[in-house]
């Protein structure tokens, strides 16, 4: 029998599993996503021209440094980019959904041989509202990705001790980020693995190997994410920030913190505000769905763990229930919540709702633990069949239908990238966008037909913050410079515009006239009592702050139509810059004060005063500045995370291109031996 038949006849279940991706998430491959970028686009007039960016933790937004917080992922996103230009977004969008589901096969694998149940359980963890909630506004949103593939190894290792599984389980690390919920999701899968060794062990159990296995597995997690470690040992800012912001998290009610048991079962279907997956069900299927669906989805968890008690599985057992005391926040099964919120705050406030994907992974082993089911557990368990391919098909459209929406083909208006390349034509400078929002909404985004569901994430086209990378888009926020700007222009304070704008040295400014915003998020800033706290707006049609009276601003009006006006400020700029791979190279003209967005953590490669003002850094001389150099230590720490990481990897491929090489050298000898 030929190979390649051969191979398809060995894992045909892993061959449906990835043709039912291609057909669920076909949309992904083929189009483009509106809220990200222009990848696909007609014409494609955002070029990715910044994949090394990605390494170096570089934005053309401040803070311009940054420490990555997943350098692994951004490493196989730079592949991507690198291969397929702005068709890699698609791919890697798409690969990444794709490692998730093979991960979950191998993880299912390990207690089945059934290939039936490796399908129903693989499809199981993907098609659910924990999934959909995640992978919406973006496939690398489902941060737990990387989990099944680590449980995978790491099991197989601790079971059959073989060493190659240990260092294999080392790569899903380094593309599970720091951000969010993977940290908790590690510790819960190594006790969860460690418990289950501990079980069938019978008074067998290594206390001894098992700290040590697991003190390699955080030190490894550790050392390819070092760039983090550099972050949180010299307290930077931007660290302060993080926590500040997460510590902050539940004051602010920013999501309801009560759970109880079934909330966490159902993925959160029931916060109807929030879950697109409940309001689908709704809005697309016959009247009653939605509650046949949530029933015969409590109805499967309660029959299944019945199953499992009686067989005496205890692995989806306890995983689940770690992971339901975990993600139970103030309800605090187990007392998790408030141990987390005393010890480590900042994982306190992980949105629970990232945590729902692994209710489905823990699901999937349970249904790949119900093979040999003998006497009236064998009725059982053809219900759990029947029962699970009811929520595999319903969960299998309700994510294929918002695919399709939110990943379409569009056609941007020329007066669009008129617009665009207006802003962007001439590279070194400073702009600003008015409003000052993450995205826009722009009247051509097309629902794709009937399906159009205005409580569903559908985020609009952000492109106009998106440089040609010349560029340094300034943000407002807070209180800064660039925010007083912003408010002088709202209020019509002409003088002090023109002081501002030649002081700050703005190059350009992009007033969208009409941002018709019927869905999607927008930074909007309250500007009362002068208070420039930011909170997100769902904004409603065009009532946001264009004003006729904007013609009357200060600077040169050179483009102008009927949705956008670009500005011009400043012909003779005190300086211009080059945004590089690692940090911006600024030539001043002839001055001895150059004034920036403050970058972050920032090092000058000469000895000039440099003062952080008012969000700006001020640098400057006695006598008229020379060419300098901004850069980072946060770059240096990036680059080190990536090259352990690109060392782990390559250390990964001579051990394998070694272990077949034996193979192929012995193949023989065993053939005349046989």
């Amino acid at each position: 029998m030929p190979y390649t038949l051969k191979w398809l006849r060995n894992y045909s279940d892993l061959v449906f599993i990835l043709a039912t991706d291609v057909i669920v998430f076909n949309e992904l491959i083929f189009n483009g996503y509106i809220g990200f970028l222009d990848m696909e686009t007609q014409p494609p007039f955002v070029p990715l021209n910044f994949p090394l960016n990605l390494l170096t933790g570089i934005s053309n937004q401040p803070p311009i440094f940054s420490i990555t917080l997943n350098p692994g992922l951004n490493l196989v996103e730079f592949v991507f980019y690198s291969l397929f230009k702005n068709f890699g977004t698609n791919l890697f969008y798409f690969f990444y959904l794709a490692m998730y589901s093979i991960g979950v096969w191998y993880l299912v694998r390990t207690f089945t041989d059934n290939k039936f149940l490796a399908v129903l359980s693989t499809l199981m963890a993907i098609f659910n509202a924990g999934v959909l909630f995640d992978v919406e506004d973006s496939p690398t949103t489902l941060y737990v990705a990387p989990i099944p593939w680590f449980l995978a190894f790491y099991l197989r290792y601790r079971l059959n001790g073989d060493k190659k599984n240990l260092i294999y389980s080392f790569a899903p690390l380094t593309v599970l980020g720091i951000y969010g919920p993977p940290i908790p999701a590690l510790m819960l899968s190594l006790i969860s693995v460690e418990f289950y060794v501990w079980y069938r062990a019978k008074g067998a159990f290594k206390v001894r190997e098992s700290v040590i296995s697991m003190s390699l597995v955080l030190l490894t997690f550790t050392l390819f994410h070092i760039n983090t470690l550099y972050l949180v040992l010299t307290r930077g800012k931007e660290y302060l920030a993080i926590t500040n912001t997460v510590s902050n998290y539940f004051s602010n009610s920013y999501f309801i913190h009560n759970f109880n048991l079934i909330d966490i079962i159902l993925m959160y279907i029931t916060a109807l505000h929030s879950n697109p997956f409940g309001n689908s069900l709704m809005l697309w299927f016959p009247q009653g769905t939605y509650l046949i669906y949530n029933s015969i989805l409590v109805l499967f968890v309660a029959l299944l763990t019945l199953v499992l008690v009686i067989k005496r599985e205890v692995f989806p057992i306890f995983f689940l229930g770690l992971l339901i005391a975990l993600a139970s926040y103030e309800t605090n099964y187990l007392g998790l919540f408030s141990l987390i919120r005393s010890t480590i705050t900042v994982f306190a406030g992980v949105d629970p709702t990232e945590y729902s994907p692994l209710v489905g992974l823990a699901l999937a082993v349970g249904i790949a633990n119900i093979g040999g089911l003998k006497g009236a557990l064998k009725i059982v368990g053809r219900i759990l069949i029947l029962l699970s391919l009811f929520l595999i098909i319903v969960g299998g459209i309700v994510l294929g239908l918002n695919f399709s929406i939110i990943w379409h083909p569009i056609k941007v208006p020329q007066d669009y990238v008129d617009a665009y390349n207006a802003l962007y034509d001439r590279p070194g400078e400073l702009v600003l966008v008015i409003p000052p929002a993450l995205r826009f909404g722009m009247p051509f985004y097309d629902y794709n037909g009937s399906l159009a569901n205005p409580n569903i994430m559908t985020p609009p086209v952000s492109f106009f913050y998106f440089s040609k990378g010349g560029q340094i888009v300034a943000t407002v926020g807070d209180y800064n410079d660039y925010t007083r700007f912003y408010y002088c222009l709202l209020n019509q304070n002409v003088s002090e515009a023109e002081n501002l704008s030649s002081y700050l040295d703005i190059g350009k400014v992009l007033i969208v006239k009409n941002p018709i915003s019927p869905v999607g998020y927008i930074f909007f800033y309250n500007f009362s009592k002068m208070n420039f706290t930011s909170f997100l707006y769902d904004l409603e049609a065009d009532v946001f702050f264009y004003r006729s009276n904007y013609l009357n601003v200060p600077g040169n009006v050179t483009f102008n139509n009927s949705n956008f006006m670009v500005i011009t400020f400043n012909q003779n700029k005190d300086f211009s810059f080059n945004l590089t791979w690692f940090g911006l190279e600024v030539y001043p003209h002839g001055t001895n004060k150059v004034v920036l967005p403050y970058p972050g953590e920032f090092v000058i490669d000469k000895d000039y005063n440099a003062e952080a003002v008012n969000g700006t850094l001020v640098i400057s001389s006695k006598s008229h500045l020379s060419t300098f150099i901004i850069y980072s230590n946060y770059v240096i720490a990036n680059l080190i995370s990536v090259a352990i990481i690109s060392t782990y990897y390559a250390l990964l491929l001579l051990i394998e291109v070694k272990r077949r090489i034996k193979r192929s050298l012995l193949e023989p000898f065993v053939k005349r031996v046989n």
